[in-house]
């Protein structure tokens, strides 16, 4: 009760604060500012946690409204606090579309345990900067899957990260022709320009990918480097004179550059943050570490001159499935995987997300298991062949194009002098990435009885949320009764 008392006095707060510096500072009607940017989503939230309906609490603006079809509510046990709740998707989906200059949100759970919210929320979290360049008359379509309501995508698969739009700069038909002057005054005499850019990699991600894009607008993919515009990116170089560092060079026209590094292996997740760069001379190098908030133009102490890595096309022609390569591959992988659970052994349940050094022909993707083999231990395995010329390869068993379960990640690298391996991977193993075939442990279910007791014998559209079971990182457990009142 006390932090919900918290968050409301907060939220006030913040209202008094924002009247107040606008009867101060801001010189012109609020109303019409407000009007001008006002933000336009729909917002399409997961429900990880199996609330019984999902509802929206915004910080209340003037400009800022529900539309559609949502319900507002008061918020039980919230005196005078009131929310929308979502409307149901479908699958676990639901969505709400906000409209104005709301500067924050947070979903909580209607109509919440015993009638009253209480942890049942998302604290505060669920807006991000980035939504102040989703405007127009066409609301965005935002997409939040999992536990962490501060990571919004672009696409319903949570592949593209909102973190890649850009504000729309265009100029203000109000600008005076002595600001135009000025601007034409400072902009360089030149037309191209060469960015070199040193990601030092504290977070130990296995590989760094480079997402790398153009504008002072909308984004646009570099001429040259267009295959450096499709998420998650490509490979990045580590540079052999400073260990930890990963380089790229690019040559382009004058514009802003955006770049997000990122971990490859969970296609592009974690990333960076987006790190704009200005480019104000015709050569120009940059350094940037952790989550790309510490940009700068002075180099780190100890620093060695080292080679410019130039951005480069990978040998496959670009993104797309892992399989899919072109150049003669150096070497085989023969991936066998066992799970104990039925459900997954099948070529239509399972593949593997793979990804390889940077420069090899194998790219972060999804490779499919072909075929389902009896071995000699008389078990039934998935295969899966990867050719590449990647001498050392990391790999995923998991849901079949999805998340839904997945194996720890394992690594395999080919031996000196050869050309092939035998890897084989078993759900729950995860400490070994064996290279001929294992004698499997005796695999038993197991069963757990939960006995929850609730006031009131009130059950209605309760269930238990499980992890790490094996089955699915989401699954859903239908409550029975036992006895009547439990």
């Amino acid at each position: 009760m006390m932090r919900n008392l918290k968050r409301r006095v907060l939220a006030a707060l913040m209202t008094i604060i924002m009247v107040f510096s606008c009867a101060f500072v801001c010189p012109f009607d609020m109303k019409a500012q407000a009007a001008g940017n006002e933000k336009n989503v729909t917002l399409h939230f997961y429900n990880i946690y199996g609330w019984t309906t999902p509802a929206l609490q915004y910080w209340q603006t003037e400009s800022a409204v529900v539309t559609g079809d949502g319900e507002e509510v008061d918020i039980p046990g919230w005196t005078g606090d009131r929310c929308t709740k979502l409307l149901n998707e479908g699958d676990g989906w639901y969505k709400i579309t906000l409209k104005g200059n709301f500067e924050g949100f947070q979903f909580l759970n209607y109509p919440g345990e015993n009638g009253k919210v209480g942890d049942d929320n998302s604290f505060g979290k669920g807006y991000v900067d980035s939504m102040s360049y989703c405007t127009g008359d066409t609301p965005k379509d935002l997409y939040c899957k999992g536990d962490d309501c501060e990571k919004w995508f672009l696409d319903k698969e949570c592949t593209k990260s909102i973190e890649t739009l850009s504000a729309d700069q265009n100029t203000s038909d109000t600008t005076d022709q002595n600001t135009s002057d000025t601007t034409d005054q400072n902009k360089p005499d030149f037309t191209e320009q060469t960015v070199t850019v040193h990601y030092k990699n504290t977070n130990n991600w296995s590989f760094v990918n480079g997402y790398v894009m153009r504008g002072t607008g909308n984004w646009s993919k570099l001429e040259n480097y267009d295959f450096a515009g499709d998420w998650p990116g490509v490979p990045v170089v580590a540079d052999s004179a400073n260990e930890g560092y990963y380089t790229f060079t690019v040559t382009m026209p004058v514009d802003e550059l955006h770049v997000i590094f990122n971990n490859v292996v969970n296609n592009g997740d974690p990333q960076t943050n987006n790190i704009n760069i200005n480019p104000t001379s015709q050569v120009s190098e940059y350094w940037v570490s952790g989550d790309g908030s510490d940009l700068t133009t002075t180099a780190p102490e100890g620093w060695n001159s080292s080679e410019k890595n130039e951005l480069k096309r990978p040998d496959n022609g670009g993104q797309g499935d892992a399989g899919d390569i072109e150049a003669e591959p150096k070497y085989t992988y023969n991936v066998y995987y066992f799970d104990a659970n039925e459900e997954h052994m099948s070529t239509t349940a399972a593949d593997i997300w793979s990804w390889s050094e940077p420069g090899a022909t194998l790219l972060n993707g999804a490779i499919p298991f072909t075929s389902v083999v009896t071995l000699e231990d008389g078990n039934k395995w998935l295969k899966a062949e990867i050719k590449t010329d990647a001498g050392k390869v990391g790999l995923i068993p998991r849901s079949v194009g999805e998340w839904k379960w997945k194996t720890a990640d394992h690594f395999a690298t080919i031996p000196e002098g050869s050309t092939s391996m035998d890897v084989y991977i078993v759900f729950g193993d995860d400490a070994n990435t064996y290279t001929s075939l294992p004698t499997l442990k005796e695999q038993r279910k197991r069963y757990v009885l939960v006995d929850y007791n609730r006031p009131n014998n009130d059950y209605e559209g309760w269930n238990i949320y499980s992890w790490n079971t094996g089955l699915a990182s989401e699954t859903n457990i239908p409550a029975k009764d036992l006895e009547g009142d439990r």
